[in-house]
């Protein structure tokens, strides 16, 4: 697809960022791209190869000038992201992970919300499970009035997923992923929403995640979990930085965020295999920075109920040591799941 001044831009951008993913992962990520109601005049596919050690682009060449790709070197998923915003020309954006895919019916909902309402962000639910049938899905009615972005935030929790959302690429302003960060999600989603004029959220299951042993969530590895841990808590406190020079109600908005963050944060500081020197060090630079004891707030009833349970050292440490043993710890593992 070629860059003209005089081209109308397309209604959505959909970028694929592509790091040694299987070819056959990245053709079905296309073709479900491709499945979408919407005509290719009305939609542009940027797919980002962000160093592969095999390149893409010959891979790609069946699909012809519906597929433009370009090739980086090896930065990161932030950096291909961001290379991809740079390149997109739609008015909506759609970030798709090259090992997922979008399921066609449901996301046809998005599509009819977007030119029923224009909204500046159409929210729809991930799943981990393909559907047996492709049966048809309906149009839920829509609200009269919609919420802005801070609003949705303050009622909700936000899923951090960047490909939970399809957005208005205006709306970005010079917001864009940090750079060298895993979870850079976790700092982008909720940037985002606060800049939105109006947030229409569906509940439908419209995007595929596909499950696979290398992601960077089932890496347990010393320096991995380190590097995890240590990004996200680096995100958690510029969310918290930012959050503290913001008016309401975006402060409160933000703060509900980052609280839900802090509670991400020490859910896996238990399940993960932390020493107990470093388990400590991470809840002492937590209550460094006025993020630990997380604040007592009906969000929901799990947040509330762990920010009870971590209230105190004495109870932190019980959490701690009983995660690490027997049946306690498969009992502590089933109010992790309740809390997340």
């Amino acid at each position: 697809m070629q860059d003209s001044p005089t081209c109308q831009p397309p209604l959505i951008s959909f970028v694929v960022p592509v790091f040694d993913v299987p070819a056959c992962w990245l053709e079905a990520c296309i073709r479900s791209i491709q499945a979408l109601p919407v005509a290719p005049s009305m939609r542009e596919i940027v797919v980002v190869d962000d160093g592969s050690r095999i390149p893409v682009a010959p891979q790609l060449s069946a699909f012809g000038e519906d597929v433009r790709c370009v090739r980086t070197p090896n930065r990161g998923l932030s950096q291909a992201r961001n290379e991809g915003l740079s390149l997109a020309r739609g008015l909506y954006i759609q970030f798709v992970d090259a090992d997922d895919c979008l399921l066609p019916r449901p996301y046809a909902c998005c599509l009819q919300t977007l030119q029923a309402v224009r909204p500046d962000i159409v929210c729809f639910r991930l799943t981990r499970s393909l559907p047996q049938e492709a049966a048809p899905v309906s149009l839920p009615p829509l609200p009269a009035s919609l919420p802005t972005g801070t609003d949705y935030m303050v009622r909700h929790n936000l899923r951090a997923s960047a490909c939970g959302y399809l957005f208005r690429r205006d709306i970005l302003g010079d917001l864009c992923f940090p750079a060298r960060l895993l979870h850079e999600d976790e700092y982008f989603t909720p940037r985002l929403f606060l800049q939105a004029r109006t947030v229409c959220a569906l509940p439908v299951a419209a995007y595929y995640y596909r499950p696979h042993p290398h992601s960077i969530t089932s890496e347990v590895s010393a320096p991995h979990v380190a590097r995890r841990l240590d990004s996200k808590q680096h995100i958690l406190e510029a969310l918290s930085q930012l959050a503290g020079t913001l008016s309401a109600p975006a402060r409160e908005a933000l703060g509900r965020r980052t609280a839900q963050l802090a509670m991400d944060v020490m859910l896996d500081m238990l399940q993960l295999p932390l020493t107990a020197a470093d388990f400590r060090l991470r809840v002492e630079r937590m209550r460094r920075h006025g993020l630990y004891p997380l604040p007592l707030r009906r969000y929901t009833f799990p947040y509330l109920l762990f920010a009870c349970l971590t209230r105190w050292k004495i109870t932190v440490n019980m959490l701690f040591w009983a995660s690490k043993t027997g049946i306690i710890r498969r009992k502590c593992t089933k109010i992790v799941k309740m809390c997340t």
